[in-house]
């Protein structure tokens, strides 16, 4: 009987010492920081450039990531660590300018937390962002009035 409370207590011991409470104070900060200047901010909306537009009315995002040599829009990407080591934070932020004035038509930010593998399936942990969603898409369309 003795030997089986050692066991159980072994066992208990293990699984919450992977608890995840790490976790939980690096999801806390992406949020926090989310909260501060995440999400997406547009100060100039306009119609979508028709060179830009795919066969389906939606904006080409991958010909503003890599545009042409006298490309009407640029859409420039920038990721900084937040905290290195595990957890591990970074934040994205999506800039679009206009290239003929070089004015900036809005900004998406995203806070990330990188999923974690501890090499034991069950303790293998989610990545976690906020906003959730995608905000470089939701920058294009609502800088071009898409929907």
């Amino acid at each position: 009987m003795k030997t089986h409370r050692v066991v159980v207590v072994a066992m208990l011991a293990a699984l919450l010492s992977g608890c995840g409470l790490d976790l939980l104070l690096a999801d806390r900060k992406v949020d926090e920081l989310c909260k501060k200047d995440g999400g997406v901010k547009v100060y100039v909306r306009e119609p979508a450039p028709p060179a830009l537009l795919q066969a389906d009315g939606k904006v080409d995002i991958h010909a503003l990531m890599n545009p042409k040599p006298g490309q009407s829009h640029v859409l420039k990407y920038t990721s900084t660590d937040v905290q290195t080591g595990e957890p591990y934070i970074y934040r994205s932020e999506y800039r679009l300018f206009r290239s003929v004035d070089n004015t900036l038509m809005g900004v998406a930010v995203t806070y990330d937390r990188r999923a974690q593998n501890l090499g034991i399936p069950f303790l293998a942990r989610a990545p976690y962002s906020c906003p959730s969603s995608d905000q470089m898409v939701a920058l294009v369309e609502r800088a071009f009035n898409v929907n």
